[in-house]
């Protein structure tokens, strides 16, 4: 079976209602969708995860959502940093493996020694020049790829948005983020204010209208017009626990 690698942060791991992988993984039951996204994850991690897959599995399609570049992503090679997790008020419990590492993830921690990272150590001028080259290198290695991102990419200057421009880009308008799709006037009733995180159904069309079109990949549309359906009969509230549920009643019906 054909596999598709899918690589982001909270707005890819499905963790409050079905986001872009899981629902990738339904209209597309011919390939195995591998999402190794991680709530609050940063381009290190991002890139580190898809450049190791690609590595294993080159010939495989690898759908990348790029993250902000001001998040730091720590690899526990030991305990050391065992305390810092445990006691971290939101993101104790925010770790997970992948190839055989251990990564983790502290979004907007508030932990001194975070801000420290953030503040003296990596700035944010470096940081914005480390996400362009994780963005640079993986687009001119992988062939069958496609990028976007979260949040909108105000932090490439003019010069590294030329030299990433050839890229396989999805984006509904040049450099913004989906995001910014989500925002948009398109679903205004669709926004919930409890969770940053898009409805499913702006994670549909996101597929829909800009992922597809940049793959080459076998559709069915009638599997397609089904989901979109039920995505628009569900009341979905993020967090409810009735989605999963509801979720699997879906796939069902494919």
């Amino acid at each position: 079976m054909n596999k598709i690698y899918t690589f982001g942060d909270g707005f890819a791991t499905g963790h409050i209602w079905p986001e872009w992988p899981q629902i990738l993984q339904a209209i597309a039951p011919e390939y195995r969708v591998v999402n190794t996204s991680l709530l609050g994850a940063g381009n290190e991690f991002i890139f580190s995860n898809c450049l190791e897959y690609y590595r294993k599995d080159p010939n495989s399609t690898f759908i990348v959502q790029w993250a902000m570049p001001n998040r730091f992503d720590k690899l526990l090679q030991d305990t050391s940093w065992d305390q810092v997790i445990k006691t971290d008020p939101n993101y104790y419990d925010n770790t997970n493996y992948f190839n055989n590492h251990e990564w983790w993830s502290s979004s907007a921690s508030e932990n001194k020694l975070i801000k420290d990272y953030h503040d003296i150590y990596i700035q944010q001028e470096q940081a914005n020049l480390r996400s362009f080259n994780y963005i640079w290198t993986l687009g001119s290695i992988i062939n069958n790829h496609c990028f976007f991102g979260t949040y909108d990419f105000n932090y490439l200057t003019d010069e590294q948005k030329t030299q990433c421009k050839n890229f396989n880009w999805a984006w509904f308008m040049p450099w913004f983020g989906q995001e910014r799709y989500a925002i948009s006037q398109e679903f205004v009733t669709l926004r919930n204010q409890t969770s940053i995180q898009p409805h499913p159904i702006v994670h549909f069309k996101w597929l829909k209208k800009f992922v597809l079109p940049k793959l080459n990949l076998q559709i069915d549309q009638k599997r397609l017009d089904i989901l979109a359906q039920e995505l628009y009969n569900y009341n979905w509230i993020a967090y409810n626990p009735n989605n999963n549920y509801y979720w699997k009643e879906i796939n069902n019906k494919l």
